[in-house]
């Protein structure tokens, strides 16, 4: 939806609403959605298993009818395309920036700007393409917060931008900065596939 967010959609939705389930890459969405009654809150990527949960639960409050318009029926007045029922399921944009906190101040992290990322037991090492900042952080949060579309985790210790990979060659990454990351055994075969997938011919 280009003029308007999922949430703010919603907002606007007389009540009561129809079932809803959002999907989306960030975690901060998640209580603003439950606040407005969604049936169920997808982080992406969606293992194909949590999704049949969630198509669970609309069936389990599928017999509470709404009498207001389904929201699909409204998007396909707008589009002109024939009126559908049934769940909506609402995707949700990803945030541009994230806060870190920093030497005892948070400071905003453009995720454009954000090479890669290290670990360093219990903080984050996270280089920027002409500084970096430490913070403490751990991997397994971080990777929950960063959009699985533009960043993946090569080894235990690191996670990178797509964007800033410009070679890949054997087991090793080399990115914009000049750094060379090497490629975890138990990642290998997903980090080659992943680049693979923007290779053209």
């Amino acid at each position: 939806m280009p003029e308007m967010t999922g949430l703010e959609f919603l907002r606007a939705y007389p009540a009561p609403h129809p079932l809803v389930v959002m999907t989306t890459a960030n975690t901060h969405h998640a209580l603003d959605g439950f606040d407005l009654g969604v049936v169920d809150y997808l982080l992406k990527p969606i293992a194909f298993e949590r999704f049949l949960k969630a198509i669970g639960r609309v069936k389990e409050r599928g017999g509470k009818s709404v009498s207001a318009p389904s929201v699909n029926n409204l998007l396909a007045d707008q589009a002109g395309m024939p009126s559908t029922t049934g769940p909506v399921v609402v995707d949700l944009p990803v945030a541009e920036f994230i806060y870190l906190k920093t030497d005892k101040k948070l400071e905003q992290i453009h995720l454009h700007d954000l090479v890669y990322a290290e670990a360093l037991g219990d903080y984050i090492k996270v280089f920027l393409p002409d500084r970096f900042v430490v913070t403490h952080l751990t991997m397994a949060k971080l990777a929950q917060t960063l959009p699985p579309d533009r960043f993946l985790r090569i080894n235990r210790s690191f996670i990178i931008q797509l964007r800033h990979v410009k070679v890949l060659e054997g087991n090793s990454v080399r990115l914009s900065t000049g750094d060379s990351l090497v490629v975890g055994p138990s990642y290998r075969d997903a980090v080659k596939e992943r680049i693979r997938r923007e290779q053209i011919g």
